[in-house]
């Protein structure tokens, strides 16, 4: 064995496996340099799509977040206004009712008045008859 190290066949092999071994390792090299600028670009370009000050997504979390407190306050005080109108339209209904209550009343006694000065069968001047009846308690 010490034969095939040490004789002439021996040297060229362990130098082709050398300079193949060489070759291996620069590609090696070679591949594992292209990997490393792959991914420190692919780095570069994802701490930018987080960073960056006008696009980044920490920019448009936080501009997501002030939209979400704008627009709460803004249904808040458009429910409160509504429920402002809520109740200004109860109040006017009320009132509504109330006046249309009054002037059912009204209409009944002038209907009723109208009945008494037709049930006299006035002759001649009806305003006249009308103003004897407003006379009578």
């Amino acid at each position: 064995m010490m034969d095939f190290i040490t004789g002439k066949v021996a040297g060229p092999i362990f130098a082709l496996l050398s300079v193949i071994l060489l070759i291996a390792v620069i590609a090696v090299a070679v591949v594992d340099g292209w990997k490393i600028s792959t991914l420190e670009t692919n780095s570069a370009a994802l701490t930018s799509s987080i960073n960056d000050p006008k696009t980044g997504y920490v920019v448009r979390n936080a501009q997501c977040q002030t939209n979400v407190a704008t627009l709460s306050i803004a249904v808040r005080t458009q429910s409160a206004t509504i429920l402002a109108l809520g109740q200004a339209t109860a109040a006017a209904q009320a009132r509504t009712a109330a006046a249309m209550a009054k002037a059912q009343v009204g209409l009944d006694a002038a209907q009723v008045a109208a009945a008494k000065i037709l049930a006299l069968k006035p002759t001649g001047d009806l305003c006249a008859a009308a103003l004897d009846l407003a006379r009578q308690p």
